[in-house]
């Protein structure tokens, strides 16, 4: 799975499964003593429980540890869209 977020936002919850030595896919989020790391905490911050903070416009891989099980997610961070104190304001015709 990946995430796409924009800078600024609020903290959004990870999802990630993960392969376990008896083969079976489950998910790795939620479990006791999962570890969560991030490549890059300028662009993106991710806490003890999984949340990302987007930060900053840039893409950065969240690493997701249980046990021997990991998942590697890709985040996206975009700019947040611009503001325009200045523009003029549109009336839409009737």
């Amino acid at each position: 799975s990946s995430m796409s977020l924009t800078a600024g936002a609020a903290a959004a919850p990870l999802d990630a499964f993960g392969t376990f030595g008896d083969g079976m896919v489950r998910r790795i989020t939620d479990l006791e003593g999962t570890e969560f790391e991030t490549s890059d905490a300028t662009v993106a911050r991710v806490d003890a429980s999984g949340r990302v903070t987007p930060l900053r416009r840039g893409f950065a891989t969240v690493t997701v540890r249980s046990g021997a099980a990991s998942a590697e997610v890709p985040v996206s961070v975009l700019a947040p869209a611009p503001r325009c104190g200045r523009c003029p304001r549109v009336i839409p015709p009737r």
